[in-house]
């Protein structure tokens, strides 16, 4: 049982880090609120980041949560992650338009149309 726990705890360690980890580095002015990044490279940065925290919850949630009963089930969670990332994807799109100067940096001259 000791074994069990110390392997959950430790994957559960790696879970937070990849959720929280991509956060604390990159939510400043070097990244999300770089003026010289153009507003796909800051799009592309928060789907990185988003997507680390989609794979940290998905991983805290199928390591702690009780199993279920049969494989019919265990397919069953298995289709609902991959039929949820479209709203992923939604929700990823939606955070990186609301940086600061995103439309600035496209006008800029020598960047872009």
């Amino acid at each position: 049982m000791r074994r069990k726990s110390l392997g959950r705890a430790l994957i559960s360690l790696t879970s937070l880090v990849t959720a929280v980890g991509p956060y604390k580095a990159d939510w400043n002015e070097t990244h999300v609120y770089n003026p010289e990044w153009p507003p796909h490279a800051k799009f592309h940065n928060g789907q990185t980041m988003s997507l680390g925290l989609a794979l940290g919850a998905t991983s805290l949630w199928q390591l702690w949560r009780r199993p279920p009963p049969g494989p019919r089930l265990r397919l069953r969670d298995a289709s609902e992650v991959v039929s949820n990332t479209p709203r992923v994807r939604r929700v990823r799109a939606g955070c990186c338009a609301r940086t600061p100067a995103a439309g600035r940096a496209a006008s800029a001259p020598g960047r872009g149309r």
